[in-house]
């Protein structure tokens, strides 16, 4: 889903057809359903888990062209770069 996401904010010749979008609404929303049913422990642990990049040797969840910052970019204190959108800090 995060592909599409990129792809409908980046790729202006994208198309999406109707039920496609619903079916993926409703994936959505089962998906954050489920995690509404996981202890408020566990989630909080899932939340710290992304946000601290824990992945098996630091590789990201969906290949593409971001990658995890380094202990050395994280180290600079200044915005990653990311292609055609600004760091949000």
């Amino acid at each position: 889903m995060q592909l599409k996401r990129h792809d409908a904010d980046y790729n202006p010749e994208a198309k999406f057809s109707k039920s496609e979008i619903l079916n993926d609404i409703a994936l959505a929303e089962e998906a954050m359903k489920e995690y509404r049913a996981v202890p408020a422990k566990h989630r909080r642990a899932f939340c710290i888990f992304l946000l601290l990049n824990l992945r098996p040797e630091n590789k990201p969840v969906v290949t593409g062209q971001y990658k995890p910052l380094s202990s050395s970019e994280l180290a600079a204190d200044k915005p990653a770069s990311f292609p055609r959108s600004r760091a949000v800090r």
